[in-house]
């Protein structure tokens, strides 16, 4: 048995997953799945047959002809494997929206006599007026209400609501117990970057996460993707100022890297909230601020600190309903 699932526009720029399937990918009924994704996904189970061309700013004309291109692709794969698994037990899982778009897909699609040929992945309101041509499918629900309309006219729906992958958990966690630093320089030459490597080694095998704020500038390209992809890294571009403070008003500590600059205006930021300055070594300005640390004392400090475990039962049962749900129909 394998079930086909449509991963367009699900990846992340990192070459993963997002959050939604990442939590499938991580559950058992992953050894069932095989995906088609972007190109640039890393995954043993996904053929990348699609274009990248969603999360971005601007859409010029040939991310438009890739777009395209991915229409007709999907399309073309889509009904192939209809005929393919007509008289398997094999399954295609399929997102809503695309259903709601394409009349010709919505035509195919509604033609299989195998009730047990299509899951039908539905996450937005859009899909509600075309419900009725597929009543003899599985759905997936993505939220309660939902969930309350698609049960009313079948009753195989299953109900992943919120599904968090451990990424997610991990990221809860490190904010739930405040071990998460703060670097709001970017990434660019005259902020030393190469010592955010330093500090990544240091905090690789924690809980702390580093969390970046501002624009790439460093033209080294190996180096930014080197920090980017670091799995302690959460890059999150730049921000307002008062998305910033707040950041700063729970973290464990905000880490300097710059060497031939002043005082920093981040820096004057942090004593507001006496949050402690983590720098590679003892910088002159930091001389009347008690709060300061140097990469190798907070090294020692976080050798010691005391590990948190937060328990997500009811993300582990949900993925081991979901694989029932799936493949026992």
């Amino acid at each position: 048995m394998k079930i086909y699932f449509f991963n367009l526009g699900n990846s992340s720029n990192s070459g993963g997953f997002s959050s939604y399937t990442k939590f499938i990918s991580e559950s058992d009924i992953n050894s069932y799945i095989h995906k088609f994704s972007d190109f640039g996904t890393i995954d043993k189970n996904s053929t990348n047959i699609f274009f990248k061309t969603t999360g971005k700013d601007n859409i010029n004309f040939l991310d438009f002809v890739f777009h395209k291109c991915n229409q007709v692709t999907f399309f073309i794969f889509f009904v192939c494997l209809l005929f393919w698994i007509r008289n398997t037990n094999s399954q295609i899982w399929i997102q809503s929206s695309f259903l709601s778009r394409s009349r010709l897909i919505r035509y195919f699609a509604s033609r299989p006599a195998n009730i047990n040929a299509l899951i039908i992945d539905v996450r937005d309101k859009e899909f509600f007026p075309y419900i009725d041509l597929f009543t003899n499918f599985k759905f997936i629900a993505c939220g309660s209400e939902i969930n309350k309309k698609l049960s009313k006219q079948n009753k195989r729906v299953f109900n992943l609501k919120t599904p968090m992958s451990s990424d997610d958990k991990k990221l809860i966690q490190s904010v739930q117990s405040k071990k998460y630093l703060v670097y709001a320089h970017g990434i660019q030459k005259d902020k030393s970057p190469e010592s955010i490597l330093k500090l990544l080694d240091i905090i690789n095998t924690s809980e702390f996460i580093l969390i970046i704020c501002g624009r790439l500038r460093e033209k080294r390209k190996v180096l930014v993707k080197q920090i980017l992809n670091h799995k302690n890294v959460r890059y999150v571009g730049s921000l307002d100022k008062l998305v910033i403070l707040a950041l700063l008003k729970s973290c464990y500590g905000i880490v300097l890297t710059g060497q031939n600059e002043g005082v920093p205006r981040i820096f004057e930021e942090a004593k507001n909230f006496s949050v402690p300055v983590i720098s590679e070594k003892s910088e002159v300005y930091l001389g009347d601020y008690d709060k300061k640390l140097t990469f190798d004392e907070f090294a020692n400090n976080i050798l010691t600190a005391r590990k948190e475990k937060i328990e997500y039962q009811y993300q582990t049962k949900m993925q081991e309903n979901l694989k029932k749900f799936i493949i026992e129909g």
